[in-house]
Order: C-alpha cells, then sequence, then structure tokens
C-alpha cells in the first residue's frame, strides 16, 4: 500500500508542476486582437432533476 501512495503523490506534485508551467507559458504569450463580425445569437434554458429532487438549471448562450 506504500507504493501506491508514493506513486499517487509523485503524481499529484506532476501534475501540479505542470499545470503551473501551462500558466506560465499562457501568461507569456502575446495577445492575439482579431476582427470578427457577430453573425447570430441564441440562448438555450435547460432544467434537470435528479432522483433526490434536486433541480439544477442552466442557461448557454451562443454568439
Amino acid at each position: 500500500m506504500h507504493v501506491f501512495s508514493t506513486v499517487f503523490v509523485f503524481v499529484f506534485i506532476v501534475i501540479i508542476l505542470y499545470k503551473i508551467v501551462e500558466f506560465l507559458r499562457n501568461e507569456a504569450a502575446a495577445e492575439t486582437t482579431v476582427s470578427a463580425r457577430l453573425v447570430d445569437k441564441s440562448m438555450r434554458a435547460s432544467d434537470d432533476m435528479n432522483a433526490n429532487g434536486f433541480a439544477r438549471q442552466s442557461i448557454t448562450y451562443y454568439l
């Protein structure tokens, strides 16, 4: 069991380090501005209720 916990901690640290490097790389990237024209927009609403009676509502906007 000690091997599994060591592997888990190692993988967790590697993932955290990868995400930090990815964030720093994105922050250092040049910002790009592109002209665009909006051709349509719409909205979709949905309701969902699970077996426990909890309701979830969401609205998705499309541009």
